[in-house]
Parts: C-alpha cells; sequence; structure tokens
C-alpha cells in the first residue's frame, strides 16, 4: 500500500489543501474513500475531454498521476463500468464509451421533464430570490464567445442555479444523473456562436415568465431549450458520423 493510501486507511489527513466545490482532473488524492475520489477525478477528466472516447485508459498512468496504486483505479473504473461512462474490452482494458444518438433521445427528454417538475416544485419565494442571479449568469453566457469550456460552465452554473430551490433531493440527483450521461458531449458543440445565442435568449426569456409568475410558460420554455440542446447534439452525431464515414 502507497504511503497516501496508508494515510487515508489510518485517517489521518493527507498533505496538500482539499480540492473545493467540483471535482479536478490533476493533482494528489487527498480525500478517502480512495476509490470514490478516484471516480470523482476520472469522471472530470472524462466531462473535459481529457480522457477521449474510445481511447483507451492508462491505468499505470492514472495511478501514478494520482499518487495511488492500481487497485483503486481499477475500481472506480469498475464502478463507472456500472454507470455507463466506460467500457471493458478483452486484453484491451477501459475505454470511455461513445454516446448513442438513442441515448440521446432518451435521456434528454427525461431532463427536460425533471427540471420542469423541480421548478414547479419551489416555492415562489424561493424561486423568485434567485432571478437577478439566473439574468446575471445568461448575461455570462452571452459574452462567453466560443469557449466551448467556458460555455458549458456557465450553462450548468445556469441550470443548477434554476433548481436549487427545490427541496426534492432524490429528484435532484436523478436529474443530476440523466445530466451526467450527456454533459461531456455537449463540450464538442455548446461553443457554436449560433447555439449560445439561442440558449440565452431563451434563458432570459424563462427569467421574464418566472418573474411574472407564469409557470406554465416558463417550464414550457425550458423543455424547450432542452429539447433544442437534444437536436443540437443529434445533429452533431450525424455529422460526425457522416465523416466517420465519407
Amino acid at each position: 500500500m502507497r504511503p497516501s493510501e496508508q494515510a487515508a486507511a489510518a485517517g489521518a489527513p493527507a498533505a496538500g489543501p482539499p480540492a473545493a466545490g467540483a471535482p479536478t482532473a490533476a493533482g494528489p488524492i487527498a480525500r478517502t474513500p480512495l476509490r470514490e475520489e478516484v471516480r470523482r477525478r476520472l469522471l472530470a477528466q472524462l466531462f473535459d475531454g481529457t480522457l477521449p472516447v474510445g481511447e483507451r485508459i492508462n491505468e499505470r498512468r492514472v495511478a501514478e498521476t494520482l499518487g495511488v496504486s492500481r487497485t483503486p483505479v481499477r475500481e472506480a473504473l469498475m464502478a463507472l463500468e456500472q454507470e455507463g461512462f466506460v467500457a471493458s474490452r478483452p486484453a484491451r482494458g477501459f475505454a470511455p464509451t461513445p454516446l448513442s444518438a438513442r441515448d440521446v433521445r432518451e435521456v434528454y427528454p427525461m431532463v427536460a421533464a425533471l427540471e420542469a417538475l423541480a421548478v414547479r416544485s419551489t416555492e415562489p419565494a424561493v424561486l423568485a430570490a434567485r432571478l437577478d442571479a439566473l439574468a446575471a449568469l445568461a448575461d455570462e453566457l452571452a459574452a462567453a464567445g466560443d469557449d466551448a469550456r467556458r460555455v458549458q460552465r456557465l450553462d450548468d452554473r445556469w441550470h443548477e442555479r434554476l433548481v436549487s430551490g427545490c427541496d426534492n433531493d432524490r429528484l435532484l440527483r436523478t436529474l443530476d444523473g440523466l445530466k451526467r450521461v450527456v454533459r461531456r458531449y455537449e463540450l464538442a458543440w455548446l461553443g457554436e456562436r449560433e447555439r449560445v445565442e439561442l440558449s440565452t435568449a431563451q434563458h432570459h426569456a424563462i427569467v421574464a415568465a418566472l418573474r411574472t409568475g407564469d409557470l406554465d410558460d416558463a417550464t414550457a420554455l425550458i423543455e424547450l431549450n432542452w429539447r433544442g440542446t437534444m437536436a443540437g447534439l443529434l445533429a452533431w452525431l450525424e455529422r460526425r458520423e457522416e465523416a466517420r464515414n465519407s
């Protein structure tokens, strides 16, 4: 067992500052349990494109980068395989799984419906207190240009803020799990200027509807926003398939 694992098993504080907020893809492991922390780091690499779809994941390199043995890395990869993020291949190890058009068609309508439900489940005063922040985030998104990673971060933050007042934890966990399925693939096309402008306009329209208390209009716009994302991603998948076959 490596020193970092011995310290974690003994409950001793690990060296270095703890990670804050969302998981990062680099730096030594600092928290326990190791398998879960490695899983979170690998997810971060999947989402930011560090681990490309279809490319074999080098377990030894991951272990060296994170300062752990290969055991928690393999355990984390097995957990990610159960979640559908990676797939194992005989004699080739693990690789990030590609996204199918079927996955997109199945997941996005569910996300749209659950996010609309989360908004409807939020107390009006709690929702109203978030509207200025939502408008400001929409303005930031408009200024993000074609920086796909920044666009994705701001878009994620906007949607997270929108539902953050919902007190149905099970609903929010389910919603987050569904978003994880497709989030990393959005990175490939979210930076398109036309898409950013449309998303920004839709976000502002949702805020405007919520300011008037029109939940029916707001939730219809939320579903329109997600279905537009679905259509864009399906078109991107189709273009990628055509390029592969040409």
